[in-house]
């Protein structure tokens, strides 16, 4: 059929009027008429579709998001002695595919203690608040998904190509927003710096944050390098890594609030004389406190009679007793490489089908005697099953949902003709072709639809809106693809069943039309 032909055709007098009062006719049959129940039929149909296609993106992105296809398992002194043997044994390409697994990695768990936008950094950690973080490979794809368009909320990456950033970043973190909305530090146009009180040294170092997302994986708010954890929580490699005013030396840096760096140069030229040989200072970032100065002095160990050793304590002595905040400046250098880390906390496990997980669990089960927790299998089977459901109703409520329209349309056309059958043949008879009247009762047909659907599409708009503001969990989202395909689908069919129904009544010969002989 030519559509476009079809809807453009001229239309005389006769066929107004006609149409009119059967499109008037068929739209206020029966109380309180089958347009109001068309469009209540219409109206649960999109608002049903609406928070079905809202449920299946929220599964989606449950489904993409990168920490519901991980398993974590503790490396614990019954996985420790059998560890080489399970990477090697799930490294093999065959076996992984066989048990659903896509990535497998090795991972830290660490803390740090920040102090809150509302502490003063002099005060070192009386207002310190500890929080967990982990380890990340800045190059993995675990760390890609983690920094995607729909997670990543402010960032700050440093200049260069994405394959240099394993590098790059591996100083710095990346934090979950409700941490930063905790500690009380806002994303600005300056580089974010969170000061970390370590008790170890008793002093503060300023961790620089690269980027804020919504959410992290493993119940922390945030992701540090494998550099980085060793640097803070092994000695052994902070020894060359954290650099401190060391005894014997003629350097000290140590960092006082803007406005006083002039009054800390004075006490320090009045308690150490011309002995000082270099003073310089730059800012160095802010904190509630303010922005903050980092001053360096250089001694000429020759010029004075303080012995080379007794330089650093008699400087942490002069900062404690001043009148203005000053303390000693600690700054730390990632050099270190994943392959010296200590031994790692917890093995992960991604799959790329959760239906499997429980095949896993009996494999390692069976050659490792290693149990994976029941309560983690279920979890993830669950899971997957609950997303397999969720698309299996949304597809049998749209086929549901397109079928009960049709039904009714061609249901209430068919009673309605059974009504007007003389009329028909008369016209026939007349001479009215039976094209035109399959024509006008298709036109009525698609009106009727039209007004209909629109009503309950705007209906179901505003309702959405409104429990959307009202229950937040619940969404329901008419502004899709999906509904308008389902719209049409409803509209096609609708006049498919019509104009086949009309053109089997039609069929009949006016005399059996006008004395209703014959079935139609």
């Amino acid at each position: 059929m030519d559509w476009k032909k079809w809807l453009l055709r001229p239309v005389d007098e006769f066929e107004k009027l006609f149409a009119y009062r059967e499109y008037i006719a068929l739209a206020h049959k029966g109380r309180p008429g089958s347009l109001f129940w068309l469009w209540l039929i219409l109206w649960l149909t999109l608002m049903a579709l609406g928070f079905a296609f809202s449920s299946l993106e929220d599964l989606q992105q449950r489904m993409d998001n990168p920490y519901s296809t991980w398993v974590n398992l503790p490396i614990d002194t019954y996985i420790d002695p059998v560890l080489t043997d399970v990477l090697d044994s799930v490294s093999a390409p065959d076996r992984r595919t066989a048990l659903g697994l896509d990535t497998v990695v090795e991972w830290n768990r660490f803390s740090f203690t920040f102090l809150p936008a509302r502490a003063s950094v002099f005060s070192k950690g009386e207002n310190g608040a500890y929080y967990w973080g982990r380890t990340i490979d800045f190059g993995s794809e675990l760390f890609d998904r983690i920094i995607s368009d729909g997670n990543l909320r402010h960032s700050s990456w440093p200049e260069g190509t994405r394959s240099t950033w394993n590098e790059a970043l591996k100083g710095g973190i990346v934090v979950s927003q409700s941490l930063l909305y905790e500690l009380g530090y806002e994303w600005g146009a300056e580089p974010l710096y969170i000061p970390v009180y370590d008790s170890t040294y008793d002093g503060v170092f300023f961790v620089p944050v690269w980027g804020v997302v919504e959410k992290l994986p493993s119940k922390v708010v945030f992701l540090g390098s494998y550099s980085l954890y060793q640097t803070f929580k092994s000695r052994t490699y902070a020894r060359n890594a954290i650099r401190t005013n060391e005894a014997g030396s003629n350097r000290y840096s140590f960092l006082v609030a803007l406005g006083v760096e002039t009054e800390a140069k004075k006490a320090f030229k009045k308690r150490f004389g011309e002995a000082i040989e270099e003073l310089e200072y730059r800012q160095f970032g802010e904190s509630s406190s303010g922005k903050l100065v980092q001053i360096n002095l250089f001694l000429n160990l020759q010029a004075t009679e303080v012995q080379s050793g007794q330089f650093p304590s008699l400087a942490d002595s002069l900062l404690a007793a001043a009148s203005w905040e000053g303390m000693p400046l600690f700054q730390y250098e990632c050099k270190l490489g994943r392959g010296t880390a200590n031994k790692a906390h917890y093995l992960a496990f991604s799959f790329a089908e959760l239906e499997k997980v429980r095949l896993f669990s009996s494999y390692l089960e069976r050659t490792f005697e290693i149990k994976v927790p029941l309560e983690t299998v279920e979890a993830k089977e669950n899971f997957a099953l609950v997303s397999l459901l969720g698309y299996a109703i949304s597809l049998m409520l749209l086929g549901f949902a397109v079928l009960a329209v049709v039904l009714f349309i061609n249901n209430l056309l068919s009673a309605h003709i059974r009504e007007i059958t003389p009329v028909m043949g008369t016209l026939k008879a007349f001479g009215l072709s039976a094209g035109k009247i399959s024509r006008i009762y298709s036109k009525i047909v698609l009106a009727v639809l039209i007004v209909a659907g629109a009503f309950a599409w705007l209906c179901a708009f505003v309702a959405g809106q409104v429990l959307g503001i009202l229950l937040p969990r619940v969404q329901i989202e008419v502004v899709d693809w999906r509904i308008a395909m389902a719209l049409l689908m409803v509209v096609l069919l609708s006049l498919l069943f019509a104009r086949r129904l009309i053109h089997r009544v039609l069929s009949r010969t006016p005399g059996d039309l006008v004395y209703q002989r014959g079935g139609q």
